[in-house]
């Protein structure tokens, strides 16, 4: 008994010398889970909570652990009737008109951004067919430029979907954090639209200044390295080409395109050193660094990572200000609180979770292992370099360990060369923002253009040799690793279980050591025996990629890809599906576009994964006109005109027939037959053994679809089409998935010709 109790106050010491702390984090993580949780049970975990609230009030054993159950209760039950007033009429509204025409006005409160060829627009709308709404955001689309500027008010007819219809959890997340409830396209051949300019507020000059900074690189450099300089200095990476962000997310730094707490740290201690160069006196600056940091909140649109790290700082700073002893875990407790409490909403934001667990890291681990990694050189300049990289080492590591939870259950993989790629590159990034500062110092005060181009070179610089380290870095064998299988979620627990044991523990450094190692070698273990395990196994996996259909077949080492492309195809579903994989070449492609917007996605596709084999239809123009134009390689091209039987992997067959127009395509597998129906056409027409498989994927619903006798039918289109095909594919000897409700369908066919079906993240 006495052993469980110090236990429980060992626990609870941390928190309880930090009241501010315990309030917060409990207000943030509860808004965190209810995120997570369907509006249906929402009740019942307030009732829970008040519950558990009251035996703590009336339960004196759980009084004398100084309070810490009541506080976290009602901090806990006070975030769940925030989260209730918050959420429910908006969403309930566009729920109402999701899939619909309408016609609406709002004011554009954001910079537009061009994305995958389509022009993109915050909306904060307040009518809705000329009736006032209770305003909200949306995210307004059009293939051209609407001619607006930042608080003109837009007015026309658009089609409107929830976010909710969107198949990727981690977007629907960061829409709500930021209020965006619904997206929508401008039909522009309507010809109805009407922008009415308006008088200029605070935020527009705050917005337009921001718009200027980013402008300048772009006056110099190409699009490429100017959005690296923009995300690395702004935090804009709307505009940075889908490659590079796929490499830094590979190699784990991708933070750095985010305004986030090395910038804060960077700027906050960079300030004070010239405010005590000029000899002001110490309370006056802390102050002045906390207005400076709160006026950079305020530039970058109050961001949830920028917010976060400002008002740690700032709390931190006027903590300094007024003679105390400032707390770091109690400034992120009160950082974490105010937010939620102004905007609960910014709970949503997984890149604020990571920032605030990765904060933590750093509090409890970065010095403890500093000093282990510390050792004494006579020479200056070894030990100002050695404490360098020992300072580096020790700040990925504490990150790294209290993030990759968050990292395994969210995106389903882990950056193993993190703490190489962040050594590397977090020296340059810190030129970037220095260069990039007074390069718009300069641009902002006329000066002359040979006074810039000396520091914008220094930055240009830095960035392509970012650019260049983060492609390096990606092409190495397991830079990342895919953790989306159930060995890989065991050896997660196990190693929290050890961690949590170590941290109750009365010799917490020593069993600490003794985790570390043990958590070393279950991650190799899980690595290797899932290899060994899994080898020679065929994996068949379909990408929810919104309209359109993506299915990838892997065997060891070796991928093949069969991608039909449409209009609303979402195309990074599938790129981010090919680096979780780490997949860098394709031995068999085919790929077809029924949207000519989609042309540079097929010519990317082809240039960047390297196809040994091309499938192309002699009908597809757009494959002809862009899949082979500038590819620097051998690619055997094999074209068809009605029908095309290929082999591959010596136990794959893949036959293609081309009946009206609509292509089918045959896989078959160990005696497992899949029938892949892109794009639609009449099921009647086909071949009598043709119609019946083991696994019907349809992107395109056929004419006479009874007709095929399938045991697994995959659906892949839109939520919206996804409904309608549930009703008229679902058979009573048949198991219907639709992508859109359960993500990604994977199927695993071992040599022995059985066949497991699971959803991966």
């Amino acid at each position: 008994m006495d052993k469980s109790k110090a236990y429980l106050l060992n626990f609870t010491f941390l928190t309880m010398k930090r009241p501010l702390a315990l309030i917060g984090f409990s207000y943030f993580i509860t808004l965190v889970v209810l995120n997570y949780i369907p509006d249906s049970n929402i009740i019942i975990v307030a009732c829970g909570l008040f519950i558990a609230l009251i035996i703590s009030f009336l339960i004196k054993k759980f009084r004398n652990v100084e309070n810490f159950f009541c506080i976290m209760f009602l901090s806990c039950l006070a975030a769940t009737f925030s989260y209730v007033l918050n959420s429910g009429i908006i969403a309930d509204k566009v729920k109402n008109l999701d899939e619909t025409d309408i016609k609406i006005s709002g004011t554009i409160c954001d910079i537009p951004y061009k994305k995958n060829n389509n022009y993109n627009y915050i909306l904060n709308i307040n009518e809705i067919n000329e009736q006032k709404i209770k305003p909200f955001k949306i995210i307004l689309r059009s293939h051209s430029s609407l001619n607006s500027d930042i608080c003109d008010i837009f007015t026309g007819h658009v089609h409107i979907s929830s976010i909710e219809n969107n198949i990727s959890q981690a977007y629907k997340m960061h829409c709500k954090s930021r209020n965006i409830y619904a997206q929508a396209f401008f039909y522009e051949y309507m010809d109805n639209s009407n922008i009415t300019p308006q008088s200029k507020s605070l935020q527009y000059y705050i917005l337009y200044i921001r718009k200027e900074f980013s402008s300048n690189f772009r006056k110099i450099f190409t699009s490429e390295i100017s959005s690296v300089i923009n995300a690395i200095f702004l935090g804009e990476n709307n505009s940075i080409p889908y490659e590079i962000k796929i490499n830094f997310d590979k190699i784990g730094i991708y933070h750095l395109l985010t305004t986030s707490g090395i910038h804060i740290s960077i700027l906050a201690q960079t300030l004070l050193w010239i405010f005590k160069k000029f000899k002001l006196k110490n309370k006056f600056s802390y102050v002045l660094c906390a207005i400076i940091i709160f006026s950079l909140e305020v530039f970058t649109g109050f961001a949830p990572s920028t917010t976060k790290s400002g008002t740690v700082m700032i709390i931190y700073l006027l903590g300094m200000a007024i003679a105390r002893k400032s707390d770091a875990l109690n400034s992120l407790g009160i950082a974490v609180f105010i937010m939620c409490l102004i905007n609960p909403n910014y709970a949503c934001s997984v890149g604020l979770l990571l920032s605030v667990f990765s904060t933590l890291g750093i509090i409890f681990l970065y010095n403890p292992i500093k000093n282990k990694l510390k050792f004494n050189v006579k020479s200056k300049f070894l030990y100002k370099l050695i404490n360098y990289i020992t300072s580096s080492i020790s700040l990925s590591l504490a990150v790294i360990i209290f993030t990759t939870p968050l990292t395994v259950l969210y995106y389903g993989k882990i950056a193993i060369i993190s703490v190489i790629s962040n050594i590397l590159v977090y020296p340059l990034a810190i030129i970037i923002i220095f260069g990039a500062t007074y390069v718009n110092f300069l641009f902002s005060i006329n000066s002359p253009i040979f006074l810039i181009e000396f520091p914008a070179y220094i930055c240009g610089t830095s960035a392509k040799i970012i650019i260049k380290i983060s492609e390096f870095l990606s092409k190495i064998p397991y830079a990342s690793l895919n953790t989306d299988y159930g060995i890989f979620h065991f050896c997660l627990l196990c190693i929290l279980i050890l961690f949590s044991l170590a941290l109750c523990s009365t010799q917490t450094q020593k069993y600490f050591k003794i985790t570390f190692l043990l958590s070393l070698n279950l991650i190799f273990i899980s690595i290797f025996s899932y290899q060994i395990h899994e080898r020679n196994s065929i994996y068949f996996s379909i990408i929810p990629c919104g309209d359109g259909l993506s299915l990838i077949i892997s065997k060891n080492e070796h991928t093949a890809a069969f991608i039909q492309l449409k209009e609303k195809t979402n195309i990074e579903n599938i790129q981010n599906y090919f680096s979780k994989c780490n997949i860098f070449c394709l031995d068999y492609l085919y790929i077809s576009s029924t949207d000519s917007t989609k042309k540079y996605v097929v010519k990317n596709i082809a240039k960047n994964y390297t196809p040994q084999t091309i499938a192309v239809n002699n009908h597809d123009v757009i494959a002809q006109e862009n899949l082979f134009k500038d590819l620097n390689y051998n690619v055997k091209s094999v074209y068809f005109e009605d029908e095309l039987n290929s082999k591959f992997w010596d136990n794959i067959s893949c036959e293609f027939k081309e009946i009206n127009n609509k292509i089918f395509i045959k896989i078959i597998s160990l005696h497992i037959s899949f029938l892949v129906i892109p794009d639609g056409g009449d099921a009647s027409k086909l071949p009598e053994s043709w119609k019946e498989c083991d696994f019907l994927i349809l992107s395109g619903i056929p004419l006479n679809c009874q007709k095929i006798r399938s045991k697994n039918i995959i659906l892949s289109t839109n939520m919206a089409r996804a409904k309608i095909g549930i009703y008229k594919l679902s058979k009573p000897d048949s198991l219907l998935y639709s992508l859109p409700h359960q993500g990604i369908i994977h199927i695993n066919l071992n040599s022995k010709g059985k066949y497991n079906i699971r959803r991966l993240k």
